[in-house]
């Protein structure tokens, strides 16, 4: 079993994960069964950090992207953070605006829901941001997208392990 140090409850090893940047649930969950978690366990556990993150995210997003986009004029540390905060804002713009733009809300979850690196949650409610998806719709979006995402995971591994048995 794989021992992550400070966290010794596999199932909070988990959760926290599913809350990080670039992690999120979809590789949370894989972290899960690698920790020996059984398959309920880990999607619950992930499932609790896309319900977390949806409502941290559609609540601070707006406040962050004031702070950050202040940061970017100063020196130092703040300066670098808010400078490349700027260019991932317009990255995830470029990427998820069409699908947005398109689709509305239903295209920021399919574009949340691709478990690919570069998309998600966080680069979901930084499009969102941009492009004006607010409140229940973004909530919305940023659960379905990440339960989904979720599922198609569950889905691939399921694939995996019945070509490549034991």
């Amino acid at each position: 079993m794989v021992n992550i140090p400070l966290i010794e409850d596999p199932r909070l090893a988990v959760f926290v994960a599913s809350l990080l940047p670039s992690i999120e649930a979809r590789y949370a969950l894989i972290l899960g069964l690698a920790l020996g978690l059984g398959l309920i366990d880990a999607l619950i556990y992930s499932a609790l950090g896309v319900l977390v993150l949806s409502l941290a995210l559609a609540a601070t997003i707006e406040w962050l992207d004031k702070l950050l986009t202040r940061w970017a004029s100063r020196d130092g540390l703040r300066g670098f953070t808010g400078r490349l905060y700027i260019r991932l804002r317009g990255s995830a713009a470029k990427k998820a605006g069409p699908y947005i733009e398109k689709w509305g809300a239903i295209g920021l979850t399919l574009f949340i829901a691709i478990p690919l690196p570069v998309t998600g949650m966080y680069t979901g409610s930084l499009a969102a941001l941009i492009l004006g998806v607010r409140g229940p719709k973004l909530i919305l979006a940023l659960m379905l997208g990440g339960l989904t995402s979720l599922l198609i995971v569950v889905a691939g591994s399921a694939v995996a392990q019945r070509a490549f048995p034991g």
